[in-house]
């Protein structure tokens, strides 16, 4: 039986009790890779957003499961056609792969979501959640995360670390950080100057870092997961 639930929050446990997610294959993807790719992206932000809306401090670990389930299977069913048949919905190994990698890209774009959902089966006693670890509630590495909505406008570059500067709706300019393998970096690493003019949804975290010139600690935007919405 498909239990997204599960597999969300054995992936958040993991994710949560490791320093940083492991880097992937950064080989060159060919397009129709990059299409699915950005597919699923698109399916965990849906996701996101759908259970974004829910009050899961109120609900049963039951209902909370009904409805991530939902959220997920409701986007990919709108997508699927994309995948050419990837996942088949009536194949059990198929769904928990893509439970698995769903879970993965949600947690880059929304792990308060996951973590509120984790926390309210955690109250109700659910033995899945036994062995969390105790950063579940205070992750300094994720902690006050937010997204950002703009165009790149160009990437600039302070000794070994390069930033992409995005400007919002305001008009405002960000720049954030590319300091390590982050969701969605893949069509950037051959030329990362190609992105420049497309509008992207960015995910950050704050990041302390020692500044030589002040020399005092200062706080960056690092990116952790980049969507193109063009």
């Amino acid at each position: 039986m498909f239990r997204p639930i599960h597999l969300l929050l054995c992936l958040l446990a993991l994710l949560l009790a490791i320093p940083a997610v492991a880097q992937k294959d950064k080989s060159k993807k060919s397009k129709k890779e990059q299409k699915q790719e950005e597919i699923y992206n698109l399916i965990a932000q849906e996701t996101c957003d759908c259970m974004e809306g829910k009050d899961v401090s109120n609900m049963k670990s039951e209902d909370i499961e009904m409805q991530l389930g939902m959220c997920m299977l409701g986007s990919f069913s709108k997508h699927s056609g994309d995948l050419e048949g990837e996942t088949d919905l009536g194949n059990s190994a198929d769904m928990e792969a893509l439970g698995e990698k769903i879970g993965v890209l949600m947690f880059g774009k929304c792990p308060q979501t996951l973590m509120a959902v984790a926390t309210s089966m955690q109250a109700e006693g659910d033995p899945m959640l036994d062995d969390l670890p105790p950063m579940l509630d205070e992750s300094a590495e994720w902690d006050g995360g937010e997204e950002l909505t703009g165009a790149i406008v160009r990437m600039t570059n302070h000794g070994d670390v390069s930033y992409i500067v995005l400007k919002d709706e305001a008009g405002t300019e960000h720049e954030l950080m590319w300091l390590r393998y982050f969701e969605g970096s893949e069509p950037l690493l051959e030329n990362p100057e190609s992105g420049i003019g497309r509008k992207a949804m960015v995910y950050w975290i704050p990041m302390e870092v020692y500044s030589p010139k002040t020399r005092d600690y200062a706080v960056r935007k690092e990116i952790r997961a980049l969507t193109f919405v063009d």
